[in-house]
């Protein structure tokens, strides 16, 4: 799918609004992406057994709920601000290649949130709820 993405802009752009119905709760959208953990989850039990191991699974779609109030918070703390329609946080000391400030963006114009916002919820979530004293985190270049 990653190459049918890069390929297809029609493909592309379907995909980028699925996204958004699933982050939106979409029942349907909510349906098939959990027919789709259920098999992930099967075949990755395979492995746990294996390697004795027992995870308690939090999904990245558990944060969806909080995405919202994510934006509303770096809002209020005047972190967030709107730049061609969506909502981006500029960090002093990164910049883009032409020397300008470079924009983390946390929610796209059509209305669809990124990895970034849902590792703010996670972390708001384990600090908040779960009590969190000590969060690492590991992560790749991509």
């Amino acid at each position: 799918s990653k190459k049918r993405f890069d390929e297809d802009e029609v493909f592309k752009a379907e995909a980028r609004k699925e996204v958004v119905e699933l982050q939106s709760g979409n029942p349907d959208s909510l349906k098939a992406w959990n027919v789709l953990c259920d098999c992930s989850r099967k075949e990755f039990q395979v492995i746990y057994n294996i390697l004795d191991v027992k995870l308690g699974e939090r999904g990245e779609s558990f944060y969806n709920p909080y995405l919202p109030a994510v934006i509303e918070h770096l809002k209020e703390k005047q972190l967030a601000v709107e730049d061609d329609g969506a909502m981006c946080v500029f960090l002093e000391g990164f910049l883009n290649r032409e020397g300008k400030p470079q924009p983390l963006l946390v929610q796209k114009s059509d209305g669809g949130f990124m990895y970034a916002t849902t590792d703010l919820a996670a972390i708001r979530y384990r600090i908040g709820e779960d009590k969190a004293t000590r969060v690492l985190y590991v992560t790749d270049i991509g």
